[in-house]
């Protein structure tokens, strides 16, 4: 059989995403629901494109967007060493069937498309001390000092122990469930849901009742590395006690979030087995759109990106800046591409975690520019522009001024896309590609801080009345520089490779 094989991110038995040229295998549904391997042993590669290796007319494809592939028959992708650990984690008849179930519930509903960033594995540090324990034969080591074991864990990331725990994590509920037939429940009488635990159902059934806006509730599905997390229904407006429980996982690589009106759910019935589940949609599901927060912004306040595919909302991972708690944005610019933002907070100090979450071929290139924010300054404006193979951002701060980020080769300033005040940016980070900004949104603030927001308005419209900059163009693609007003700054910190003559980075 000829054709696409779509190879995913992400390892369907164990979770992780994979890194260039690790051996992966991949599986197709054929006729009569047979699992087959379809693949000999592969090298995987980031490259997001179909001209990668082809064997007995078939193409291992990495490009997201794909058509061929979305019209092929389902694929899943895995670790050659996940394959070997299959006979050690189940004595199920047909392994390959159980291993396809087991990967295809990872997804939120059948048919969901891959996320374009895969979500990061979450695995107990004791537990993987322990098993380290048992399998190198090292009893000691799980009476090591909570601080031992930890480095221990942090250093092994990504390792082959990594990986065979959270299989084993996740086969064991399968070995459990796979020869139970799942209960099917209508999404509308779920008052809640968390995996692991039954539903919790509502007290009355919804159907055929009248809710005014304000009464008409909305449904949020949390989704991690093992697919459907968690279902909560909760009223319009209404998310701060979902937000507050949920305070530790907000803006993490390990979980999304859908927030839709429950009336986009109506049909929707929930497949239920027990500790999983996952949904069975009819309609649009395209039309959800996935964020890193379980309170975004309302859509329609939103400024959005004029070239920004409202299709494919369901494949892109909504990213979310909270411009009043940030203190800086780094940048991390390569190829005259933006690949990476670190919205720097009290949380999350440090870029270090974003640039660690990069392809290796990017890493090796990559320049990282900070933008600090003063304690007494703010963001008055962002805008961005994007052409082909170009990306480069615009900041107006009130107190620092105007800085550019990014490529200015070819740059036009009609192609400027603008938001005023914004309280939250918004931007997406697709698979093997640079990042691109989706919008911005600047409402929502409190009666008296509304007023304020008009009121610095008025005094910035009356100031520059048009949203202008000063830059220099660079000569070439690749002479990706970035430009700041040195008018009131009294200190430079300038940062260059350890082993390069080259300057790595600076800030003001």
């Amino acid at each position: 059989m000829g054709g696409h094989v779509r190879i995913h991110p992400q390892c369907g038995a164990c979770g992780f995403t994979f890194t260039e040229y690790e051996a992966v295998v991949a599986l197709c549904q054929e006729g009569d629901d047979a699992i087959a391997i379809a693949s000999s042993t592969l090298e995987y590669r980031h490259t997001a494109n179909c001209d990668g290796i082809c064997t007995l007319g078939r193409v291992y494809c990495r490009y997201p967007d794909c058509k061929e592939c979305a019209s092929s028959a389902p694929t899943v992708t895995i670790h050659e060493e996940c394959l070997d650990f299959l006979e050690q984690l189940t004595t199920a008849e047909d392994k390959l069937s159980w291993l396809w179930t087991a990967a295809t519930w990872r997804s939120p509903w059948n048919g969901a498309p891959p996320l374009q960033q895969a979500l990061s594995p979450v695995i107990d540090a004791g537990q993987f001390i322990d098993r380290a324990a048992q399998a190198c034969e090292m009893p000691g080591l799980s009476s090591l000092p909570k601080e031992l074991a930890l480095m221990i864990y942090e250093q092994s990331d990504r390792s082959c122990l990594h990986r065979c725990l959270a299989f084993w994590s996740y086969a064991r509920w399968w070995n459990r469930s796979h020869q139970k037939m799942p209960k099917t429940i209508p999404i509308e009488e779920i008052e809640e849901w968390h995996r692991g635990s039954h539903p919790v159902m509502n007290k009355g059934a919804r159907h055929g009742e009248v809710e005014s806006d304000v009464q008409k509730p909305i449904i949020i599905l949390s989704i991690d590395f093992q697919g459907l997390r968690s279902i909560t229904r909760v009223q319009k407006g209404d998310t701060t006690s979902y937000t507050n429980a949920n305070d530790n996982l907000l803006q993490s690589d390990t979980v999304v979030y859908v927030v839709e009106a429950a009336e986009c759910f109506a049909s929707a019935q929930v497949e239920y087995n027990y500790p999983f589940a996952r949904l069975q949609l009819t309609g649009r599901p395209e039309q959800f759109r996935v964020w890193d927060t379980p309170s975004p912004p309302q859509w329609q306040e939103c400024v959005v990106d004029t070239d920004y595919d409202s299709a494919s909302r369901a494949k892109s991972h909504l990213s979310t800046i909270d411009t009043r708690s940030t203190t800086g944005l780094t940048f991390f610019t390569c190829f005259a591409r933006i690949w990476a933002i670190h919205a720097h907070t009290n949380r999350r100090p440090s870029a270090q975690s974003t640039f660690d979450m990069l392809s290796p071929k990017i890493q090796a290139f990559v320049h990282w520019i900070h933008v600090p924010f003063g304690s007494e300054d703010k963001l008055t404006a962002f805008g961005w522009s994007h052409t082909e193979f170009n990306a480069r951002f615009f900041l107006r701060l009130k107190l620092a001024g105007d800085i550019i980020v990014g490529s200015t080769y070819k740059m036009n300033d009609e192609n400027v896309q603008l938001i005023q005040h914004p309280l939250t940016l918004i931007y997406e980070r697709p698979d093997s590609e640079g990042v691109h900004v989706v919008g911005g949104h600047a409402g929502g603030a409190a009666p008296l801080a509304a007023m304020q927001l008009e009121a610095d308005e008025a005094k910035d419209a009356e100031a520059e009345p048009t949203f202008t900059f000063q830059y220099r163009k660079q000569p070439f693609r690749s002479a990706s520089y970035s430009s700041a007003p040195l008018s009131n700054v009294i200190r430079t910190h300038v940062f260059y490779g350890k082993h390069l003559s080259t300057l790595w980075s600076s800030t003001m």
